[in-house]
């Protein structure tokens, strides 16, 4: 009869969530993720039993059947028990003890937080599915006017460390959208509403052109990428003058991309038109001569040609500078697939010329390590597996070029962890675009988030004391 009242009293302890405190016995602690009414689901699976202490016990039933007539009491259920056994105190180690070995525990599993934090399910996500059994470049244009009602919510501002003053702007924070997506300047104050902090539009050639036939634009899920083969398909200077002209007086940083016609017999003109159209209105000019859709352009970046192209088309912006009392920033835009030869005349005709800035990079032709059988489709490959190649050209041109020039890394940027590694390659600032077509507008907060976290954890008083950090380290594992 003693016995069983101690385990009477041993489970009654158990349901109150402690075996006798008074001895120093630790509480039952409940199991994170299990509901909070049943201690253990899978065994107490009586209909109507939810209730935590009801799992412990089952009322006796009154009666003469009973020792003690009239009078209910309670019996432990044998079918039930709790997760942890009952131990001794006289077995368990001092409490001090038991400190130290969980703060060892603790030590062993603990890592450190990702940038990015937890993405939770967004509206976007959800809508995915859906999304991409629509055509790529259909789904492109339904985005695009969206954007154009208006009805974006605006994102909460940036840390004030990741603001950076290069080109002699003020960019609210280092992340911006890449060429491509808004060819005709209909949404660069969406854009801006959403959180970039700058936007570049284009790219815009002298006169409007279809470009090639469709489809022209490939998801591949698998790979996090996409293949376009567009070919500057835009409407052109005039179109694009006449909405740049609409919106100014707003504030933000706004850049042209500019590019030639595909049947211009002077190629290098057209640039120069693309300057004498817009330096009035342009943040800063972006000289696209690496896009892979554009038969024959990527031969501008052959030495020669590129200095000759350059020599023109900042003749012209020192021109337009001294008629419209404002030097716009040029800035040029340079293939992946350039060899070690390559890259270094680029380098040194962009050092010659006093170019402000080099954006790393443009689409590749490569199709390495790809699953999908969209990879087969022509055209240039942007996203994740652009990443590695398009880091490892940046840094060696960070190198090549110094810490002066402004460097803007592109090329598999979709977290905050991708456009850490961009700026300590080298990336003063970084764009971003088919990072959005897998996560969704929501990516660029994260981003922001997750760099603000990293300044706080590196200590830094700005994002500009991480650029270039690393960019031996990348140069050199590029081989």
């Amino acid at each position: 009869m003693g016995r069983f009242r101690n385990v009477r009293q041993n489970l009654q302890d158990c349901e109150c969530g402690g075996v006798d405190r008074s001895r120093g016995a630790r509480p039952v602690r409940r199991r994170a993720g299990r509901s909070g009414r049943r201690l253990y689901p899978p065994v107490d699976a009586r209909p109507g039993c939810r209730d935590r202490r009801a799992a412990f016990r089952r009322t006796g039933r009154s009666g003469p059947g009973c020792r003690r007539s009239g009078v209910s009491r309670r019996r432990p259920a044998l079918r039930t028990f709790a997760r942890r056994p009952v131990v001794s105190p006289s077995l368990r180690p001092p409490a001090a003890v038991r400190r130290r070995l969980d703060r060892a525990a603790a030590a062993r599993t603990r890592r450190p937080p990702p940038l990015s934090g937890v993405r939770p399910v967004t509206l976007y996500g959800l809508a995915r599915p859906a999304l991409f059994r629509i055509d790529a470049e259909t789904a492109h244009g339904l985005t695009l006017k969206a954007l154009a009602t208006g009805l974006v919510p605006a994102c909460v501002p940036a840390d004030p460390r990741l603001a950076v003053n290069r080109l002699g702007l003020a960019f609210p924070n280092p992340i911006g959208i890449a060429a491509g997506f808004d060819k005709n300047g209909e949404v660069p104050d969406a854009i801006l509403r959403i959180g970039f902090g700058f936007a570049e539009v284009g790219t815009v050639t002298p006169q409007p052109q279809a470009g090639n036939p469709k489809p022209r634009v490939f998801r591949l899920p698998r790979d996090r990428a996409v293949i376009n083969r567009l070919g500057f398909n835009n409407q052109g200077h005039a179109a694009l003058r006449a909405r740049l002209i609409d919106r100014r007086g707003r504030g933000g940083i706004v850049g042209v991309n500019i590019g030639a016609n595909k049947d211009t017999v002077d190629r290098a003109a057209d640039y120069v038109a693309g300057i004498e159209a817009f330096a009035d209105l342009a943040s800063y000019f972006t000289v696209n001569i690496s896009s892979p859709n554009t038969v024959g352009l990527r031969d501008l970046q052959a030495r020669a040609a590129l200095g000759d192209l350059l020599a023109r088309t900042l003749a012209a912006r020192d021109d337009a500078a001294t008629r419209h009392g404002r030097r716009v920033p040029v800035l040029l835009k340079i293939a992946p697939d350039l060899d070690a030869h390559g890259l270094e005349d680029v380098a040194a005709e962009a050092l010659d010329k006093k170019v402000d800035g080099i954006i790393v990079s443009n689409t590749t032709l490569s199709r390495e390590h790809l699953v999908e059988p969209a990879a087969r489709e022509t055209g240039g490959l942007s996203g994740r597996p652009l990443f590695l190649r398009s880091t490892a050209m940046l840094a060696r041109m960070r190198l090549m070029v110094g810490p002066d020039m402004v460097l803007v890394g592109v090329g598999g940027v979709d977290s905050a962890e991708t456009a850490f590694a961009k700026i300590t390659a080298g990336a003063d600032l970084v764009q971003i675009y088919t990072g959005l077509v897998y996560e969704g507008p929501g990516l660029v907060r994260s981003i922001l988030d997750g760099l603000a976290r990293q300044v706080r954890r590196d200590r830094l008083g700005s994002i500009a004391e991480a650029v270039g950090s690393e960019a031996r380290r990348w140069a050199e594992a590029a081989g």
